[in-house]
């Protein structure tokens, strides 16, 4: 059952952190939540959500409003095109899409993995592509459509190795 004087939410990367973050501030505000996040745990070189970190999520923000969890691989189109039809079939619409998942990798070149680089490419970026194009449909028709893309600073902001600044 949804609240039609409400906007549902789908927040990509949602179960932790700053989508978890996300989430909570769509629900304070009167919203209804869809979390989607990763349902199975791929190998990577930090902690990343699973299931239970979503279910953990919904249960912590329940007496908000509103939420709901979907699994979802942002690399993936179908799963992509899942979380949407999820979210329309739990609440009815898809007002805003908050991609916030995201990955990071880092180390000195000449040891950095190729896939893993394109891990990250697929997460960070082809994922915002396939997410965004699965919710067009919906969210065009909502009379008060939004995307918030989020991005790491590091987007933004040189970093430079200690190595490579004494040689500098």
């Amino acid at each position: 059952m949804s609240n039609a004087s409400a906007r549902t939410v789908l927040v990509t990367g949602g179960a932790r952190g700053i989508g978890r973050g996300i989430a909570k501030a769509f629900l304070e505000a009167g919203h209804q939540v869809m979390v989607a996040d990763l349902g199975e745990r791929p190998s990577w070189n930090y902690d990343l959500a699973s299931e239970s970190t979503m279910e953990d999520t919904v249960g912590d923000l329940r007496t908000l409003g509103e939420i709901d969890y979907v699994a979802l691989d942002v690399t993936d189109d179908q799963s992509c095109r899942d979380a949407v039809a999820a979210t329309v079939s739990r609440f009815g619409r898809l007002d805003v899409l908050a991609n916030n998942a995201g990955v990071v990798g880092s180390g000195p070149i000449e040891e950095f993995e190729e896939s893993e680089w394109d891990r990250i490419f697929d997460v960070n970026v082809k994922g915002v592509f396939l997410m965004t194009r699965a919710a067009l449909p919906e969210l065009r028709k909502s009379p008060d459509a939004a995307i918030v893309n989020t991005a790491s600073i590091a987007g933004k902001r040189e970093w430079v190795p200690t190595a490579v600044q004494s040689s500098r």
